[in-house]
């Protein structure tokens, strides 16, 4: 029997409605803003997941989770006291204070004519608001001269236990444009955490030479029990990038970290864009810590016929990977996360993308797709399940939002300022729909 696989559906989240590129009728969230990031956690502490979004003026937006898959509206939290020519970029969550209330990083700049960006970190009230924010100043490598720094943007930021404290710490990363130069480089902070939640002095990491790095994850590469960093990394000039590698910083359990095994990307393997996000997860099953890659291709003649692969690369347990290999081709690509989404213990890969049109049948500029990757557990993977999506799809995450236990999908779209919920129907019954082939209990459809 050939069916139409039916992994997700979109959930009606509030009043406003939406059509989605499919053709399928919605309901969607609206934000304050323009979204810049997404993450999940019980910010209310009823043990229900919230979806945080973070939109490019500063405002943390908290849509509180019913548990059977509906959200309260938003309430906002600003991050500045005042409006201007202030940005957010970046956010992550964890209990920095030990309170058991979720806590906010957020990567942002303060003065947009200021060299460094900065951390401000939001202690929760656990009611779904937080506190007024607590900023600390990224530090530049040895040797920079702030003055000479044209421009400086947060790019990344992960709050993972670096020094085994029961603490979660803070590692941002930021790239920054020398004067004269026209390369893009980055440099990495590492802030440890004070016990009432404040940073410590950041330990400053400069990536060699001229590469620079829009996103980095954490975990175990060597296989220690400490936590790593792995970095995707560009070189960029004016005449646009140069060469590609992954990095992977070891650990040391005390906050620290020495360079560890560099994988250079052949040319062929990425010819278009830059790295934009990046999944970790044991893709094989080997017990080892594997990476999965995304390059976008905006700013870089970006078109639906250019194209660059998603890649993985399998770890081999003593921090160096295996040769990579593609998964999947796709243009505008501007999230990547991890996640079993059909329940067989094998991980699979959600990827988000979009990318300009100029006239077609969704009449709009901006156009995406949301694509799910379902691994076999030998770090391949089946042919995508997607969803077309009207709109300019940015940040994707995923967590349980109804009482089912399988988790759901929520992406963010910086054209329309909303919030978009996919529920998993990981479980529904099978359809006779068209050519597309699925395996035996794994279904895909849109529901109304």
């Amino acid at each position: 029997m050939k069916v139409t696989p039916a992994l997700f559906i979109m959930l009606v989240v509030s009043s406003a409605s939406a059509q989605s590129a499919d053709g399928a009728s919605s309901r969607t969230y609206p934000l304050a803003g323009q979204p810049v990031d997404v993450a999940v956690g019980n910010v209310d502490s009823d043990l229900r997941s919230d979806i945080v979004t973070l939109t490019e003026t500063g405002s943390v937006e908290v849509a509180l989770g019913s548990g059977q898959g509906r959200f309260q509206p938003s309430l906002s939290s600003p991050i500045f006291a005042a409006t201007g020519a202030r940005s957010a970029h970046v956010l992550a969550l964890a209990d920095f204070n030990q309170d058991r209330r979720v806590d906010l990083i957020a990567g942002v700049n303060v003065d947009p004519t200021a060299s460094v960006c900065s951390a401000a970190v939001m202690l929760g009230r656990g009611d779904g608001h937080f506190q007024a924010p607590n900023f600390a100043s990224t530090a530049l490598p040895a040797g920079l001269d702030p003055a000479r720094i044209e421009i400086a943007q947060c790019e990344a930021v992960v709050a993972p236990d670096l020094n085994r404290d029961g603490r979660p710490d803070v590692v941002l990363t930021y790239s920054f444009i020398e004067a004269g130069s026209g390369v893009l480089r980055s440099a990495i902070n590492v802030f440890l955490m004070r016990v009432d939640g404040t940073l410590r002095a950041p330990h400053v990491i400069a990536l060699d030479g001229d590469y620079g790095s829009r996103t980095l994850a954490v975990g175990d590469f060597d296989g220690d029990r400490r936590s790593d960093l792995v970095l995707a990394e560009d070189l960029v000039t004016a005449a646009g990038p140069k060469s590609h590698q992954i990095e992977v910083l070891l650990g040391n359990g005390r906050g620290g970290f020495r360079k560890g095994p560099k994988s250079i990307l052949a040319p062929a393997l990425a010819p278009v864009g830059r790295f934009k996000s990046l999944a970790v997860a044991d893709f094989d099953r080997d017990g080892h810590r594997d990476v999965a890659v995304a390059f976008d291709t905006d700013g870089f003649g970006e078109r639906p016929d250019r194209t660059s692969p998603a890649l993985l690369l399998r770890g081999l347990g003593n921090g160096n990977f295996a040769a990579p290999s593609s998964f999947g081709s796709t243009f505008g690509n501007k999230d990547l996360i991890a996640g079993d989404f059909d329940g067989d213990c094998a991980p699979d890969v959600a990827l988000i993308n979009s990318y300009d049109v100029e006239s077609d049948i969704f009449h709009d500029t901006r156009s995406g797709r949301l694509s799910v990757y379902t691994g076999r557990g030998n770090g391949t993977f089946d042919e995508p399940l997607t969803l077309w999506i009207a709109g300019d799809p940015s940040s994707v995450v995923a967590g349980q939002f109804d009482s089912d236990g399988s988790p759901e999908l929520a992406y963010t779209d910086a054209t329309y300022d909303e919030l978009t919920i996919f529920t998993n129907n990981r479980c529904a019954p099978m359809y006779s729909i068209g050519d597309a082939t699925c395996r035996p209990g794994f279904s895909f459809s849109w529901c109304f």
